[in-house]
């Protein structure tokens, strides 16, 4: 859909891993190697060829046709993360009892309607804003707090901001077209984002999102006019060319449901035909994908390579397939994640994003 389909027509209101390997060696010759490999990570992961014998504990199997016998065997593993202090790290995915606002937090400051920081460096250390956070200043800080409208930087260009530990969005789903972060160059750990068309909306360079849940929703054009919305986890809506978009450890659960069903557009409708093909340098690695139409639109237009590794889609969270790229599988990478050990896949998960089967690798669909 067209920016102006979304924002326009949808009513948008102006309120607006280091491994550390240690090896002793003495000074005499060894037969063989004997390595004491020692890790941060939690637990360990194993991948053998598994047409033979029992798979048991936490291993699973999963299908590749390049493995001898057509399958291997697979534990998943921790991941360290961008900032180190994920409490969900993997093979657990973000939900929100380790993605948002801290429980237990006692706001020191409450702001009733929108806010607009126009001091570079201004920190927002346990605030409830209840309206919306209107960025016009540089290397602003935003901690610990909840934001019941949306966060917006579009307009300041120069303008940038981090913010970790937060919640944005209201606790229903809004009827405005906003996404719950419409942005350029900023950095978000452990956020939660919830209850808007779009969680994230791409208008500028350098983005950076971790350990994060992402859960956008669904109203229909009864209530929004238009044909309703067409929830996205991330859309990339650049006017023109933007780079840098870098997911890293997120949930984006773009089933957005309404009325007990599924109504979601996509996780991920980046670079598509209808929205422009302005995006490049795309970095996806080990997220959890599920709901919409094609859960993952990934169109290359130009620039580097996109890098697709150790992701998982859930399984029939989709109407079509889970994933699309048009015909551009030629200018991605896609494989094992390299911290992780993680190939793409294609996963089944409880209620609470926890992975409790692997159904299938997947490679790049063109």
């Amino acid at each position: 859909m067209l920016k102006a389909m979304k924002r326009s027509l949808l009513g948008r209101l102006p309120s607006l891993f280091s491994w550390r390997i240690s090896i002793f060696a003495g000074s005499f010759v060894l037969i063989g190697l004997v390595a004491v490999v020692t890790s941060h990570a939690a637990g360990p992961y194993v991948a053998t060829e598994a047409e033979n014998g029992t798979i048991s504990g936490a291993a699973t199997t999963a299908s590749d046709a390049t493995a001898s016998g057509g399958q291997y065997a697979a534990l998943d593993a921790p991941t360290p993360t961008p900032t180190g202090s994920s409490t969900c790290p993997l093979p657990a995915y973000p939900n929100p009892s380790c993605a948002g606002l801290p429980s237990g937090t006692t706001f020191t400051n409450t702001v009733n309607g929108d806010y607009t920081v126009s001091t570079g460096g201004q920190v927002i250390d346990a605030w409830h804003i209840t309206g919306t956070l209107i960025i016009q200043a540089a290397n602003v800080v935003i901690k610990n707090s909840q934001i019941d409208d949306h966060i917006d930087n579009e307009a300041a260009p120069s303008s940038s901001f981090t913010i970790n530990d937060s919640t944005v969005g209201p606790t229903t789903c809004s009827t405005e077209g906003w996404p719950s972060i419409n942005g350029h160059h900023f950095t978000a750990n452990r956020v939660h984002l919830r209850n808007h068309q779009d969680s994230v909306d791409m208008v500028g360079d350098a983005i950076t999102i971790a350990d994060s849940l992402f859960q956008p929703c669904y109203q229909p054009a009864s209530v929004v006019g238009s044909d309703g919305f067409h929830s996205d986890g991330v859309q990339d809506q650049c006017s023109a060319t933007c780079t840098g978009i870098t997911l890293n450890h997120d949930t984006i659960d773009a089933r957005a449901y309404y009325g007990g069903q599924s109504w979601g557009n996509s996780a991920l409708n980046l670079g598509s035909q209808a929205d422009g093909l302005h995006i490049r340098s795309v970095t996806l690695k080990n997220n959890l994908f599920m709901g919409g139409s094609y859960t993952t639109d990934l169109r290359w237009d130009a620039g580097l390579s996109w890098i697709v590794t150790g992701n998982s889609w859930v399984q029939g969270a989709w109407t079509y397939a889970p994933i699309s790229t048009e015909s551009t599988c030629s200018n991605q990478t896609w494989g094992v994640d390299t911290a992780s050990n993680l190939p793409n896949r294609i996963v089944v998960i409880d209620a609470n994003y926890n992975v409790t089967s692997v159904a299938n690798t997947t490679g790049c669909v063109d």
